[in-house]
């Protein structure tokens, strides 16, 4: 983690892409994902999540909720507990700020991919 006053907060969002996004490998409009965000404040939080789309070519169009991230949780063999726990594990690994879990693309939720 980037820093030891801070929170891991889990943002789950709904953003867009830009039209060279670099993580646009469908076609889609929009992705659905986790931000895993090491921040002291969920405002501060909100912000590096918006430099972090900014320097993809995204957009943050939409929050649907946000959670502080607790060790004792997502301890379970379920996907979305495995890769929001290896987003936690990129923050310490890459001492990046931000991370993304359970993602998916406006096109493979069209397709019924999970």
């Amino acid at each position: 983690m980037t820093s030891q006053q801070s929170k891991i907060w889990l943002i789950h969002h709904k953003a867009r892409f830009g039209e060279n996004s670099p993580m646009n490998y469908d076609g889609s409009e929009f992705a659905l994902a986790i931000g895993v965000v090491a921040a002291p404040s969920l405002a501060q939080a909100v912000t590096l999540l918006d430099v972090f789309f900014e320097s993809k070519v995204m957009e943050l169009v939409d929050i649907n909720s946000c959670e502080i991230y607790a060790s004792n949780s997502f301890t379970d063999d379920l996907n979305e507990s495995k890769e929001i726990r290896a987003g936690v594990g990129e923050l310490d690994r890459r001492g990046v700020p931000v991370a993304l879990a359970c993602g998916k693309s406006s096109e493979s939720a069209a397709a019924g991919v999970e």
